[in-house]
């Protein structure tokens, strides 16, 4: 595996675990500091949020595996 490859590797079990917290929870907070988010998200928005951070997941593992060539 080339670097790249890890790298889309990483990026997409972020994605895939981010989005999936988002669906059980269904709640998504979108924050730069630690203390209080600045938005969130509830219900059905914060799991189509999840399901677009699933399907990005999806490109990022199918780009690692040379399926598509999407970041090359």
């Amino acid at each position: 595996m080339t670097g790249e490859q890890i790298a889309e590797v990483l990026g997409g079990f972020v994605a895939l675990g981010v989005g999936v917290q988002m669906i059980v929870t269904q709640r998504a907070t979108f924050s730069d500091e630690d203390d209080e988010p600045y938005m969130w998200v509830y219900g059905w928005r914060a799991v189509l949020v999840g399901v677009v951070a699933v399907l990005t997941s999806l490109v990022f593992f199918a780009s690692a595996a040379k399926c598509i060539n999407w970041f090359h």
